[in-house]
């Protein structure tokens, strides 16, 4: 399945157009053993002026597999639709995504400011080369991720031929754009609970003055 992706996004990348919200529940395994990318709800051509706002309710609802760049309020590139890939392989091979024993604002901060946790620490016999490849993936500096999803895709066919690099995670970053998606993520926590609370004053409100 991760070489169908592959090969969709790099047809997608060819016509400039970045889909920034890969997830499984974007992709859909048909019964000829096809795999269909869809929801392109949030996509951006390549160069495009980022639009915060559009789609925001589904980006902030899926960050496991949102590029540290796009939670900080980037609008991403096609090393962010491989970071998206990237976690997906990783969930495949282990069961879980690179921050799942983190929730809501802490998984945020987390993504943010650290690189995965290698894969092997949660399946511990998968093959060298494999490893090298998802966490190049994954990697918190774009500029350490594929460059292009042809690339990744090579890598996955070819395993065999993959230079074998020892995965060494960079420090924790806190500094100053990591203190600003602090801010907005407080500030969509303190959203989400003037919704909640509207709600709870509508019904109050509905109950006692009808």
């Amino acid at each position: 399945m991760p070489i169908q992706v592959c090969s969709a996004l790099a047809y997608a990348h060819e016509h400039r157009v970045i889909h920034r919200d890969i997830k499984p529940e974007n992709m859909m395994l048909l019964e000829n053993g096809e795999v269909k990318i869809f929801d392109f709800g949030i996509a951006l051509l390549e160069g495009e002026r980022n639009r915060p706002w559009r789609g925001f309710s589904s980006r902030i609802g899926t960050p496991d597999y949102m590029a540290p760049e796009q939670l900080l309020g980037e609008s991403g590139d096609v090393r962010s639709d491989i970071y998206g890939v990237g976690v997906v392989l990783y969930e495949l091979l282990c069961g879980r995504t690179p921050f799942e024993e983190e929730g809501g604002f802490a998984l945020i901060t987390t993504h943010i400011s650290h690189d995965p946790p290698c894969i092997l620490q949660f399946n511990p016999i998968l093959s060298s080369a494999l490893v090298t490849v998802v966490m190049r993936a994954i990697r918190r500096d774009p500029e350490k991720r594929y460059a292009c999803i042809q690339d990744l895709l090579y890598d996955l066919q070819h395993l065999d031929n993959v230079t074998v690099v020892d995965y060494i995670a960079d420090p924790p970053r806190i500094g100053g754009r990591y203190r600003q998606a602090i801010r907005i993520a407080l500030i969509v926590l303190i959203v989400c609970l003037c919704i909640v609370a509207f709600g709870v004053l509508a019904q109050y409100a509905h109950h006692h003055f009808r």
